[in-house]
């Protein structure tokens, strides 16, 4: 049995609840993250591009609730685009969060509140299957596609394109049999 539990941690807000619902949207949790300053929580969602911070002391409201878009625009069928994942540095500065609206956003945990401070273009993120991750020591970010490319993004030059990674998808695993079982 858990310990604590969020209700609706990010369902639709309630004017727009009966219409998306109508739609089909997800309430689903696609990411969780422990920040290493080991009280707080990152949660995000499939129903919406929001990142929302939370003090486990205090779970009844998040300490922050921060749109991944700064325009929060809503595609051409209405609907806000999930985030399929999170991912934090291992000095707990920075948090990436890969958005369905192809963009993997940056956001400083010392400014949570600012929203998120840089934006990374170029991969397709088309399923919640597709993820990132910021490199332990903040500087590059690594990303999934659904066009079957890797990228990889400098994290202080956004401005710059992302380098394309080519990988063999197909690795071979061969079974080492020691020498003297033979």
């Amino acid at each position: 049995m858990s310990s604590a539990v969020v209700k609706e941690a990010h369902s639709p807000t309630r004017r727009n609840r009966t219409r998306s619902r109508a739609k089909g949207a997800s309430t689903s949790i696609t990411s969780v993250l422990y920040l290493k300053d080991d009280i707080s929580i990152a949660t995000s969602g499939a129903a919406d591009n929001v990142v929302k911070f939370w003090d486990t002391r205090n779970l009844k409201a998040p300490i922050s609730n921060k749109t991944s878009q700064s325009t929060a625009q809503p595609s051409k069928e209405g609907v806000t685009h999930g985030i399929s994942c999170l991912s934090q540095d291992s000095y707990g500065a920075y948090i990436a969060a890969s958005c369905m609206d192809h963009r993997i956003y940056l956001y400083s945990t010392l400014h949570m509140d600012k929203g998120p401070i840089k934006t990374y273009t170029g991969s397709k993120i088309e399923s919640f299957f597709v993820k990132s991750a910021i490199s332990p020591d903040g500087t590059h970010i690594l990303g999934g596609s659904s066009n079957g490319n890797v990228y990889l993004w400098q994290v202080f030059a956004a401005f710059l394109l992302p380098f394309l990674l080519h990988f063999i998808h197909c690795i071979h695993v061969k079974l080492l049999i020691p020498f003297s079982l033979l």
